[in-house]
């Protein structure tokens, strides 16, 4: 793992350091926010990459997918670019790449994202008789 860059030179970049990995928890149908700290790219423009396909979701400001669900969230002046998957599905787990394509290469720090799939069950017997208008009382675990 290489230290952090401290190059201030106009396209440069600062306080990125190279192959970090990020782990990231969501719930299956929610909105997962993949984070991706840089600071002084200048002229430099940051990729988000999809791992498993290497499909190229973002550059910049802009969005290429026609998928919906992805979007990259930046303010000017702030250090994070944050990429959003909304709608969270299973096959949205997997790693992704933050990257800056500089004149010696590429530096890159990758997001690891698990989509948590709760499972919920009922306590006791799989099948119960009562007779009509007779109370129950069923208790339901929710987990992850």
């Amino acid at each position: 793992m290489r230290a952090a860059s401290t190059s201030t030179e106009s396209g440069a970049w600062v306080g990125v350091e190279n192959n970090t990995m990020v782990n990231v928890k969501a719930q299956l149908g929610y909105t997962a926010f993949l984070p991706c700290s840089v600071r002084m790219i200048g002229d430099k423009q940051i990729s988000w990459i999809r791992r498993r396909d290497w499909h190229v979701l973002t550059v910049g400001h802009y969005t290429y997918t026609n998928d919906q669900r992805f979007s990259i969230t930046h303010r000017d002046g702030d250090d994070v670019w944050t990429l959003s998957i909304k709608y969270l599905q299973a096959r949205d787990n997997g790693t992704y790449e933050c990257q800056i394509s500089t004149g010696t290469g590429i530096v890159s720090q990758f997001v690891n994202l698990n989509v948590i799939v709760p499972e919920a069950f009922i306590l006791g017997n799989s099948e119960y008789h009562v007779e009509t208008g007779s109370p129950i009382n069923l208790y339901c675990i929710i987990e992850q």
